[in-house]
């Protein structure tokens, strides 16, 4: 779990859901491994995502990757091809 500063971090990196097209914001928001913890996912603020309770399941669910860089978000189907990006 993102707990203390990591989480205080994780939380810099959004105010909202991070997929594209959810408006949800941080009042119910799961904070989350990207890479999972149980794949050797590190609990550090890089590998931190800002998610509502739905897309954190339908990550776990439907094996979508996600991942954050210099562009935004992206989100990968377990087929490799991308979902739609996220600016910011």
């Amino acid at each position: 779990l993102f707990t203390g500063a990591a989480r205080e971090a994780v939380k810099l990196f959004g105010d909202r859901c991070c997929w594209p097209g959810c408006e949800h914001n941080l009042g119910d928001m799961h904070l989350d491994h990207l890479e999972a913890y149980a794949a050797n996912g590190n609990t550090t603020p890089d590998n931190g995502g800002v998610m509502c309770p739905a897309h954190n399941q339908a990550k776990e669910h439907h094996r979508i990757r996600v991942k954050r860089d210099e562009t935004g978000w992206h989100h990968y189907r377990a087929d490799g091809t991308e979902i739609a990006p996220r600016d910011g």
